[in-house]
């Protein structure tokens, strides 16, 4: 203890037996510390919040909707895709879903007709996209005697 952290004062101790005597001053916090405190707090706050939007965007709560049928052509960008399914309501945010992708590294798709659903999550569009394209097959009657020129 230093000369500097007593003080006499007669008036702290009024009252008291004995009369007055020293105290010891209060510590006094720096305001810089109190703004350091206060800012990793409301960091962490904004931080958790945009977390759990982010993951609100990425897995939407509730079920799947009805049945939405996408046709890609050859050479649609990611973007491009992203944007369809965005406006198809399969996804929430394009934007969100190209960086999503970019993460996971899964680019390019093939060209194709896709089946989803609306409200999906991110995986299982991901998931539908690695299948591949559905194979549509339809009947075809090839007339005998016909080479295959003639087909």
């Amino acid at each position: 203890m230093t000369s500097t952290d007593l003080y006499d004062d007669d008036e702290a101790y009024e009252g008291v037996p004995g009369g007055g005597g020293y105290y010891l001053e209060p510590p006094r916090r720096s305001r810089l510390g109190r703004i350091v405190i206060i800012s990793v707090i409301l960091a962490l706050l904004v931080g958790g919040l945009g977390a759990a939007w982010l993951q609100r965007k990425i897995d939407p709560p509730g079920s799947p909707g009805a049945e939405v049928v996408l046709n890609i052509q050859e050479g649609t960008s990611t973007a491009t895709i992203a944007a369809m399914l965005d406006e198809k309501g399969v996804i929430s945010n394009a934007t969100i879903f190209k960086y999503y992708l970019r993460v996971k590294g899964e680019d390019p798709f093939d060209a194709g007709s896709y089946r989803f659903r609306t409200n999906e999550d991110f995986d299982s569009v991901v998931a539908t996209f690695r299948r591949g394209p559905e194979i549509l097959v339809q009947r075809l009657t090839v007339p005998e005697g016909r080479t295959l020129k003639q087909i």
